[in-house]
């Protein structure tokens, strides 16, 4: 009897993570159906990586620092995973179609959208620019009325990328004024970033901002700015005074008699 395959792609959402080593709900409901539709077919998981190191002879498709070398997905039937998609009477695969489902929400007369539930957006098709070209005017094609397009997370170190700003530029002419691609970093100090091999710098954070800040300062039709980045001047402020009131005393005092070096600024 021919086994039945659910390919899992990866979901990355704040609700419910889908890439190892958690699994998502979306393979725990497909499982359940492929186990209730054919009970007496031969159930069988496999991962996307599972496919691309059987093709790529199991070595990872894309170097560090883009891919992680400690944490990989793997699974009992990585060996013969091409073989089992060419047998499989029936294959789930378990990915999105944003463009699909915007129609349809839309359709169903929903006007506001957000293409969220991911930690970057600027690294959807790992950074594939013409994807995302797709994915964007495929939304507003099929979506001709709606009233807000925004965008969800964004990897600094991908905006930073000559690429990056590219995408930016798209997300600026595709979407609609006051997005928002909220930026973060770990650490600023260097110690921190080298010891625990962090691939986000200072540096590369200004230079993500400048791209964002370049490309989306047009205003729209509201008068207000295509593309935002992560905050203003005051909000910055804001977070200041918190780090003040809950910074202990000693490191306080370290902070307060600290010397300026040459070039360097304070908050007051």
């Amino acid at each position: 009897m021919q086994p039945v395959v659910v390919l899992d792609c990866f979901t990355v959402e704040p609700s419910g993570l889908g890439v190892p080593p958690y699994l998502s709900t979306y393979v725990r409901n497909a499982w359940s159906a492929l186990r209730r539709a054919r009970p007496e077919a031969e159930a069988r998981y496999l991962t996307i990586d599972d496919v691309r190191w059987c093709l790529a002879g199991g070595n990872p498709t894309v170097e560090p620092p883009q891919s992680d070398p400690l944490t990989y997905s793997t699974t009992v039937n990585r060996d013969n995973a091409i073989q089992l998609l060419r047998d499989a009477e029936i294959v789930v695969v378990v990915a999105g179609d944003a463009v699909a489902e915007a129609e349809q929400l839309y359709a169903a007369g929903v006007r506001n959208f957000r293409l969220g539930q991911q930690t970057c957006f600027f690294s959807y098709r790992n950074r594939d620019e013409g994807a995302i070209r797709a994915l964007l005017s495929g939304v507003r094609e099929r979506c001709p009325d709606l009233e807000v397009l925004h965008i969800d997370n964004a990897d600094p170190l991908a905006v930073a990328s000559p690429v990056g700003r590219r995408i930016a530029k798209l997300v600026a002419d595709y979407c609609t004024e006051v997005n928002c691609a909220p930026m973060g970093i770990e650490s600023f100090g260097p110690v921190v970033i080298e010891r625990n091999t962090l691939t986000c710098t200072p540096e590369i954070l200004m230079r993500a901002v400048e791209h964002v800040n370049e490309v989306g300062a047009a205003r729209g039709g509201g008068s207000l700015p295509m593309l935002l980045d992560t905050g203003t001047l005051d909000e910055l402020e804001t977070y200041v005074d918190f780090l003040v009131a809950v910074m202990p005393a000693q490191a306080f005092h370290r902070l307060a008699f600290h010397r300026p070096g040459p070039g360097s600024r304070t908050v007051q």
